[in-house]
């Protein structure tokens, strides 16, 4: 039996003078159905098959659209820690100055205040040994007495500043 029952069918039914008056036509009937009979094959695979394949299409298309969303929220996100963290070195970076800065300034200070003590011994020393050559009453018991009080108010300064420049660490 052939492949196009339909078609020959027709020829027994037409008989065979119809066949060989117009053999083109035959032909292209032949040609027609068996295209028509795979077209409605494929369309019952599609029916069968296509569906799910379909759907699965469908889904995975919609699973890249929220991929794509989702990468672009982390792009953003990424966006923003990068600028987190650049402010956050830059902040860093300051405070190191900052730092460096106030430590030398307590050097300075600490400097400062150990050249007062050094000055107030020495200012001491002297006072004991005008007292004892002098006495108690001496003019220049009074105003070493007085040069003693200048440098404690400047080592107190000092001490001052210091304490100022700790507290602002």
């Amino acid at each position: 039996m052939s492949d196009t029952p339909e078609t020959d069918h027709l020829e027994v039914q037409l008989g065979k003078a119809a066949t060989h008056s117009h053999p083109i036509l035959w032909e292209h009937s032949r040609k027609m159905e068996r295209e028509r009979d795979a077209a409605i094959e494929h369309w019952e695979e599609v029916r069968e098959y296509g569906t799910d394949e379909i759907n699965a299409s469908v889904d995975l298309r919609q699973k890249l659209a929220q991929a794509l969303v989702e990468l672009d929220n982390m792009q953003d996100q990424r966006d923003l820690a990068m600028k987190v963290i650049s402010r956050l070195e830059r902040e860093r970076d300051e405070a190191r100055e900052a730092f460096v800065i106030a430590t030398d300034q307590m050097v300075v200070a600490q400097c400062k205040l150990r050249e007062a003590n050094r000055e107030r011994d020495e200012a001491r020393e002297e006072l004991r040994d005008i007292r004892l050559n002098l006495g108690v009453d001496a003019e220049g018991y009074t105003s070493l007495l007085h040069a003693v009080c200048a440098l404690q108010n400047e080592r107190d300064e000092a001490k001052a500043q210091l304490r100022k420049i700790l507290k602002n660490e």
